[in-house]
């Protein structure tokens, strides 16, 4: 999975622009927060690629983090985030799987299309230390392809739901994915100790309606500590 993303993000560019269903999400949950207070407010992105989704939090007044197995791709997001945006963030190159912060640090934790290209059997890894760096009461936002996207049951099957050289244009070239059912991911994160609040369904199709690309948004809280 490493080389695969080193060799995506040495080679080009890779998203420029945040994800719209994430600027949904914190427009609704912290819009509201007068922007001299956000910098109070700490947020991880999850394989933050090359600064898409952080250029947009760091310019609306969050303390914003990131990590991405790529290193490429750290010092292309450091590069856009201050040579364009002029911006701040703490970037690091770390795996979704062994995340290098303290204890309950975060107000939100965001996933971007990230934690889909690890195996289904790891992702209880990235929960489990997803809910570790959370504060209390704190979220963790999901984008994550959905079973019966487009390219679903394609390639080499690896693990539960998770293919790898998937021969269809949703996911190919990108290394392994998993496609699980919202069911799935639900029972992963309550086993972990989250309080799942939504997961909802989005949609898009391509070629004049003939694909259709799915991904699950998915809404979690860490519950209040008694």
């Amino acid at each position: 999975m490493k080389n695969v993303w080193e060799q995506i993000h040495s080679e080009r560019s890779w998203g420029r622009y945040p994800n719209e269903e994430l600027v949904r999400f914190i427009g609704k949950k912290k819009f509201s927060i007068p922007k001299e207070k956000r910098r109070e407010i700490n947020i991880l992105e999850i394989g933050c690629g090359q600064g898409a989704n952080l250029w947009f939090l760091a310019k609306e007044g969050f303390t914003v983090y990131g990590i991405d197995i790529s290193e490429s791709a750290i010092k292309k997001a450091e590069e856009h985030l201050i040579g364009e945006y002029n911006v701040k963030a703490n970037l690091e190159t770390a795996d979704a799987r062994k995340l290098p912060y303290e204890n309950d640090f975060f107000d939100i934790v965001i996933d971007v299309s990230t934690i889909q290209h690890i195996p289904f059997q790891d992702h209880i890894k990235s929960y489990k230390d997803i809910f570790r760096i959370l504060k209390s009461g704190c979220c963790f936002w999901s984008f994550h392809i959905a079973e019966g996207c487009w390219g679903y049951g394609t390639g080499e099957l690896i693990d539960y739901k998770t293919f790898e050289n998937v021969s269809e244009d949703a996911s190919r070239n990108h290394g392994m994915v998993c496609m699980p059912s919202d069911t799935d991911l639900s029972k992963l994160l309550t086993e972990c100790g989250f309080k799942v609040n939504s997961i909802e369904k989005h949609k898009r199709t391509y070629e004049n309606q003939t694909k259709e690309v799915i991904h699950w948004i998915i809404e979690a809280n860490k519950p209040l500590k008694r």
